[in-house]
């Protein structure tokens, strides 16, 4: 029996050292670089869902300080964006193969349980209790219905791009590329037109705070809108953009924008009509969509995975931590 403990320990060193922290358990080792492609990061409690070119990543950031891989769930096609329904159920904006239901009951072990392939692209979902919407680049908007499997509902074309969605109780608001912010009713399952928004500017993504929707339009920087009557919407404030703002997440009253290759912007919405910037940081590479978890900003950062920045009480932000870790340079 002593003899053979030295072997045992051998065996488990060899076993320890193949473990790979910059590769998600679930994702085969052969698409490895194509998991720090990441477009989105949707924080829920002590980990954060990445939506990845490979699928699903699943990471712990309960020590933000040192995040690490919990599981990768594969997909068919890139996830553009993510959406949780409930504290099990994941939607999934999957591209071309549609929209999946993930379970992530159990962060550690994500299981697809359902798919719907749809007639667009599917670029954005946002849902609540039984029902969802997508958007679906050229083709628009599509209400899911989420029962024991998704069904397609009612759908509406925008003039746009659709790249994201937000729902909130009735009205669906749609980040619509060129053509601005559409905004539509959702009434007995049928979507109609209420009213839009132009931003002279490419719209990316959307934040909802209360009235106020915050729409990220690229060159045209980030425009706050009070929709406290959807069918009028006001432009109230906005902020312009030294590249293209992408990305919006807010909280109370800061905000965090995604500018591109111009970094990461902290702002103070305090005076809503003319928002100011209070820090700024500039990743090496461009950034792409930002969520915001108590102090931290949780950033999709394009070809380098997630980055954790802690947002002090003044300043700029400061980096805690990426994932993977950054690649050691070579002397």
């Amino acid at each position: 029996m002593l003899r053979a403990l030295p072997l045992f320990l051998l065996l488990c060193s060899s076993a320890i050292a193949q473990e790979d922290p910059d590769l998600p358990p679930g994702i085969p080792k052969s698409i490895k670089d194509e998991v720090r492609r990441t477009y989105q990061v949707l924080p829920s409690g002590d980990v954060a869902y990445l939506a990845s070119t490979v699928g699903v990543v699943v990471a712990e950031i309960k020590d933000p300080a040192r995040p690490r891989y919990l599981a990768g769930l594969p997909l068919p096609d890139s996830v553009n964006g993510l959406a949780l329904v409930d504290r099990r159920r994941l939607l999934v904006a999957n591209g071309p193969a549609g929209v999946s239901v993930v379970d992530v009951a159990d962060p550690a072990h994500p299981r697809r349980t359902a798919a719907l392939r749809l007639h667009g692209a599917a670029m954005g979902v946002d849902g609540a209790g039984s029902t969802a919407v997508v958007a679906l680049g050229t083709l628009g908007v599509q209400v899911l219905e989420l029962k024991d499997r998704p069904r397609a509902g009612d759908h509406r074309d925008t003039p746009g791009y659709a790249r994201a969605v937000r729902l909130a109780g009735d009205v669906v608001y749609v980040a619509d590329g060129d053509a601005g912010v559409q905004i539509l009713r959702l009434k007995q399952g049928k979507l109609s037109p209420l009213s839009a928004v132009s931003c002279q500017g490419h719209v990316f993504g959307l934040a909802l705070q209360g009235k106020t929707l915050y729409a990220a339009a690229g060159h045209a920087g980030l425009l706050l809108v009070d929709v406290t009557r959807p069918e009028a919407p006001r432009v109230v404030g906005r902020f312009r953009a030294r590249d293209g703002i992408r990305g919006v997440a807010v909280s109370g009253a800061t905000a965090v924008v995604t500018d591109t290759t111009a970094g990461i912007a902290r702002l103070d919405l305090s005076k809503p009509s003319a928002p100011r910037e209070t820090g700024r940081l500039k990743p090496e590479r461009a950034v792409n969509r930002v969520a915001l978890r108590g102090d931290l900003a949780l950033v999709a950062n394009d070809y380098d995975g997630l980055l954790v920045l802690r947002l002090p009480s003044a300043g700029q932000p400061v980096v805690v931590a990426s994932l993977p870790p950054p690649k050691k340079k070579s002397k």
